[in-house]
């Protein structure tokens, strides 16, 4: 029982060892691996009905999905729909947000468009 902590400590020093090898043998490169490009989503739900080809929620403090906190948010989401050719902005886009504020906000969301 009392070289339990010894034993911990040795084991984390090995993992640690093991971690600077790795690094130190160049092999830190991956191949990248292109995606295919998000299919646009086609709905005969009408424009009350949004239909998003990728919809995300913005777990925050604000509960403003356009509230200045969350530009940066919407950068990249802009960026990866203009990378799928798809349109960004409100809900009448193939890329929008959903919901801001806390989960519950997303889970009512989820719950009022069942599309």
């Amino acid at each position: 029982m009392l070289l339990t902590p010894l034993l911990v400590c040795a084991m984390l020093q090995y993992m640690q060892s093991l971690q600077n090898l790795y690094t130190q043998s160049g092999i830190e490169e991956f191949p990248v691996r292109t995606l295919p490009k998000v299919k646009q989503c086609r709905s005969d739900a009408g424009p009350d009905q949004p239909c998003a080809s990728i919809g995300y929620s913005i777990i925050g403090t604000k509960r403003d999905v356009w509230d200045p906190a969350y530009d940066e948010i919407h950068k990249i989401m802009e960026k990866v729909a203009d990378l799928n050719d798809l349109s960004f902005g409100n809900k009448q886009k193939d890329v929008f947000p959903l919901s801001a504020g806390g989960s519950e906000d997303l889970k009512r969301y989820l719950l009022q468009h069942r599309n």
